[in-house]
């Protein structure tokens, strides 16, 4: 596991190992601070809906949610599919 840390929130997010690390880091950005710019949501975007949701269910899961923004896979579902 990879851990990232946000400056702003003072929060750790483990990252399971098989994640890529610009999509963690865009993920991780969205989950403790509920925004990030274009350029994150593209390294989001740039894989295919149900790759990046497999990654982003393991990083919910090796996590505790609590406090987390964005932490209902259903969110991302519709951020995914609908875009």
């Amino acid at each position: 596991m990879v851990e990232q840390h946000s400056e702003e929130s003072g929060r750790q997010l483990y990252v399971p190992g098989d994640v890529p690390p610009d999509f963690a880091h865009a993920v991780a950005t969205i989950l403790l601070l509920g925004i990030a710019p274009k350029d994150l949501w593209d390294r989001i975007y740039k894989y295919p809906p149900e790759r990046s949701l497999m990654w982003i269910g393991s990083i919910l899961e090796a996590n505790d949610v609590s406090g987390l923004v964005h932490s209902d896979i259903r969110w991302w579902e519709h951020q995914l599919r609908g875009h």
